[in-house]
């Protein structure tokens, strides 16, 4: 049960977000995660900019709601209909913690599912979600009319402020046909601590399309926690693409129902763990619509002593014939002191679909750590090597002036990295000229290694 100390602050502290559908063993602690924030003051409004075109502003919150009532509802009928996989609350008869309680070992207590298998779960879970909407510092309504493209993207960017927790929520409509880029951004400006947040509910109609990009990159002083829930109908497509690069704390959770016949989400990851980061990522992938389509494609690097859980379920539910789910995940692992948790699942109830889950988890070996200090790099230099690129990629890739400004200045306050101007990602040309002149760098600076050992030995 979530509790608060007055108006003016926001402190919670409540049962588990991130939780699991299907829970693995108790003892690799990754069923779910508690739930836990300091007192904090309340951001001012200027924490929250939005950038809302007019032909996408809505009004009428009711109308919203009884929509996304409409899909849960839809949700729950079919779900009604599975066949396997069902949550139960008692161990052998008895109450799931009178069990536990009696339990003379802790090894025999059974993993249990930390949120309830309904249809209506957020993945960072239904009270979290609950949580960030209602402490919004700011909340606007996006309606995009029947067959219409929004005339620009539609922008929200939350700033941390010091002692504050900061959070933006949008309710999103992308009604039948229709078309919508949406960029959601989380930065920390200014030195501080606090905590951020972020609660995105979308309904994406029949044939509609809507791309998300996301970037966060907030110092390593600051928390954050972002919901983001999803309706998808008949042939409607969500294209989204992520890139986390910062934060003390971090959780996400990510939620779509693939409820139409054809619906399809695309979800593209990368993510940096740095210094004693926290990552907790949960995804969660309920297709319900016959020949849905699903692809989760994460990429991450850990150095430092970061600590890192994914967990990426695919819910192949009674009624999708012909669905395809496809989830991997690659990470690197950087410093022999880092944490890494992958949890890759497939839940199918139907027969006649296709569901594939992998990881590729590698470390850089000792042979090619000595071989790099060998040439004169320091740990920090070599675990550079890898991390700089997840800059380099998002600064290219990034949305607008404003975005990149973001990524250098994470760039060269955490890690101490000068970050040039990123080439036009459409611009071929621009792109090979970087690619040559760092080459060309390197091969300078190598052949200035020779000649200086050379008059070395000469010596």
């Amino acid at each position: 049960m979530a509790t608060e100390t007055n108006t003016a602050r926001a402190a919670a502290s409540f049962g588990s977000m991130n939780g699991l559908l299907t829970s693995t063993w108790n003892r690799l602690e990754a069923n779910g995660t508690p739930f836990e924030l300091d007192p904090l003051r309340a951001a001012n409004p200027f924490a929250v900019s939005l950038d809302l075109p007019v032909d996408a502003i809505g009004h009428d919150q009711a109308s919203f709601d009884d929509a996304w009532a409409r899909f849960e509802q839809r949700a729950r009928d079919i779900s009604a209909q599975r066949v396997t996989v069902r949550s139960t609350d008692d161990v052998d008869k008895a109450p799931f913690n009178e069990f536990a309680a009696q339990a003379t070992d802790e090894l025999d207590v059974p993993a249990r599912n930390a949120i309830p298998r309904s249809a209506t779960d957020a993945a960072l879970g239904d009270e979290a979600s609950a949580f960030l909407r209602a402490r919004a510092t700011a909340h606007s309504i996006v309606d995009v009319a029947a067959y219409h493209e929004a005339s620009a993207p539609v922008v929200m960017r939350i700033k941390a402020q010091d002692g504050a927790f900061a959070v933006g929520s949008l309710d999103v409509y992308v009604h039948e046909g229709a078309r919508l880029n949406l960029v959601l951004e989380a930065d920390s400006p200014s030195a501080g601590t606090g905590a951020v947040g972020m609660a995105v509910r979308i309904i994406a109609d029949a044939g509609s399309r809507v791309n998300i990009k996301q970037l966060q990159t907030l110092g390593s002083t600051w928390d954050y926690f972002e919901s983001i829930e999803i309706k998808t109908a008949d042939s409607a497509r969500v294209d989204v693409d992520q890139v986390y690069l910062g934060g003390k704390k971090s959780f996400f959770g990510f939620g779509n129902a693939l409820l139409g016949h054809k619906s399809t989400c695309n979800i593209a990851t990368h993510y940096l763990g740095a210094g004693s980061s926290i990552l907790d990522f949960n995804y969660l992938i309920r297709q319900f619509g016959k020949q849905s389509t699903s692809n989760l494609i994460a990429n991450g690097v850990l150095i430092g002593s970061s600590d890192k859980v994914l967990r990426g379920t695919i819910d192949l539910i009674h009624g999708c014939k012909g669905a395809v789910g496809h989830e991997l995940e690659t990470v690197l692992l950087a410093n022999k002191d880092v944490r890494n948790r992958t949890i890759p699942i497939i839940l199918c109830d139907d027969d006649d679909v296709q569901g594939t889950h992998g990881a590729t988890i590698g470390h850089v070996p000792e042979s090619q750590r000595h071989y790099l200090a060998s040439r004169g790099l320091s740990d920090a230099q070599i675990e550079a090597l890898f991390t700089r690129s997840l800059f380099e990629k998002a600064l290219i890739d990034a949305f607008d002036d404003e975005s990149r400004a973001a990524i250098s200045r994470l760039a060269e306050t955490s890690f101490d990295y000068e970050l040039g101007d990123a080439p036009d990602e459409r611009d071929e040309e621009s792109i090979q000229a970087a690619i040559d002149a760092k080459l060309a760098a390197g091969l300078a600076a190598g052949a200035a290694a020779r000649s200086q050992a050379q008059a070395s030995e000469g010596e």
